[in-house]
């Protein structure tokens, strides 16, 4: 994921004290991080994911997450 390493890279010239989780490909597998990963700081996902809209499944990621 070229796009996924650039924004990390990026990220760690802002902050280099930032740690990064998870990169994920689908909603499914958000929802999965989500679950395993409790309290992130800072969400930074693709509107369009290969399974779907995160726009669609934004409620269910939230719910998730609580």
């Amino acid at each position: 994921m070229p796009a996924a390493d650039k924004l990390v890279r990026l990220l760690k010239k802002v902050d280099k004290s930032a740690i990064v989780t998870g990169i994920v490909e689908t909603v499914e597998g958000a929802i999965n991080l989500l679950q395993e990963k409790t309290h992130p700081d800072l969400i930074l996902m693709d509107i369009q994911l290969d399974d779907g809209s995160v726009l669609r499944y934004s409620k269910l990621l939230r719910l998730t997450h609580r």
